[in-house]
C-alpha cells in the first residue's frame, strides 16, 4: 500500500475548516482512512476537490458522515468565526490505490 504517497497528499492539503482527528492505515483492506472535522459543506468539498486533484477516477471518498460531537463544536471554535456559525461534519475518508 502507498501509505508515504497517501500520507504526502494529506500534507499537501490546507483547506481552512478542516481539523484531522485520525489517520489510519489498514494493509488488510489496501485503505488508508482519515477522520476529521469540516466546518462547513464547501470546506469539506474544497478538501475533497484537492485531495482527488488531477485523479481520474478519484482516489478518496467519503466513507462516513456524521454529526458532530460536542468535542468537534468546541474544537472548530479555534478555526474561526465561520466555523462557528455551523453545526459541521465529522467525516471519514477512505484512500484506494
Amino acid at each position: 500500500m502507498p501509505q508515504a504517497e497517501a500520507l504526502a497528499e494529506l500534507e499537501r492539503v490546507a483547506v481552512i475548516g478542516i481539523q484531522l482527528r485520525s489517520i489510519d492505515f489498514n494493509p488488510a483492506q489496501a485503505a488508508v482512512v482519515v477522520e476529521f472535522d469540516a466546518a462547513t459543506d464547501d470546506a469539506l468539498g474544497d478538501y475533497l476537490d484537492q485531495l482527488n486533484a488531477g485523479d481520474s477516477p478519484p482516489k478518496w471518498h467519503i466513507q462516513k458522515l456524521a454529526a458532530p460531537t460536542n468535542q468537534a463544536r468546541v474544537d472548530r471554535a479555534a478555526v474561526g468565526a465561520a466555523a462557528a456559525a455551523t453545526d459541521g461534519h465529522v467525516v471519514g475518508i477512505a484512500r484506494r490505490p
